[in-house]
């Protein structure tokens, strides 16, 4: 599967950069008015920042974690799910193509430094749950962690007043990673579980807006992601339930982030 990972960044590169054509007089790079460039969004601009990212993450890994919570209690069924952070510092460089119509194209390439977390949640104050040992408290542990670094290109459809449209790809490393089994049980029941360092690969598909001012910017994107993890030391007790020590997650998250123009 990890093989499979540069073919969709390959194929979504591709994708990303078929943008309307235009003759080489409306692709002229230094023809920019005043107005154009007033919001700060000149012929060639570098942004450095930082942000979050919120998800709900899907995968064999998770669906294992769940099926073991459940097994331990079946009051725990349907009631504990996961959710995913990430921190990012990121550097994009960007360089206008073209303004026709008074439409900004440009593109730019990003960079992302980042730690990604991944928590299993208990909720059991909810109405489908009947406990008296565990009642109206909630237990929410980390299931796994890494950093990232990943890097790639990116699209932008914008006006001369600094909001854009823009979509991005980008690919890279997962290092550092380690995984805890069973977190939820190691805290309820105060009981060692079975650990794992891991490493990977990952890749972002992303679109969202940004507004760009003469300093500091805004972006908002939905990204969906793609980890591909390789277990250093496979768990004993995902044996029988994981074939081989490499899974993929799928994320859907929401990221933020904000910061400001060096040029």
């Amino acid at each position: 599967m990890e093989k499979l990972l540069p073919a969709f960044l390959i194929i979504s590169v591709f994708i990303l950069f078929q943008s309307p054509a235009y003759s080489s007089d409306e692709l002229d790079l230094g023809d920019y008015t005043e107005s154009s460039t007033s919001a700060g969004y000149g012929p060639f601009n570098l942004f450095i920042g930082g942000g979050l990212g919120i998800g709900v993450p899907a995968g064999d890994l998770l669906e294992t974690e769940k099926d073991l919570l459940s097994a331990n209690d079946e009051e725990y069924d349907g009631v504990n799910y996961f959710h995913s952070f990430a921190f990012n510092l990121s550097a994009d460089s960007v360089f206008r193509l073209s303004n026709p119509g008074g439409i900004n194209f440009s593109l730019g390439v990003r960079g992302l430094l980042g730690y990604y977390m991944i928590l299993h949640k208990l909720n059991t104050d909810l109405d489908d749950y009947d406990s008296d040992d565990y009642d109206d408290k909630d237990y929410m542990k980390q299931l796994l962690s890494f950093g990232q670094l990943l890097a790639g290109p990116c699209l932008y459809i914008g006006s001369d007043s600094g909001f854009s449209v823009d979509f991005h790809v980008l690919y890279g490393k997962i290092f550092g990673g380690r995984l805890t089994t069973q977190p939820l049980i190691k805290e309820m029941y105060n009981v060692e579980t079975e650990e794992s360092d891991f490493s990977g690969k990952k890749l972002d598909f992303g679109f969202g807006i940004s507004q760009i001012t003469e300093k500091i910017f805004f972006n908002f994107n939905f990204v969906i992601s793609m980890l591909y993890i390789e277990l250093d030391d496979k768990p004993l007790i995902y044996n029988d339930r994981i074939e081989g020590s490499e899974t993929i997650i799928l994320d859907l998250s929401f990221a933020f982030a904000i910061g400001f123009r060096l040029f």
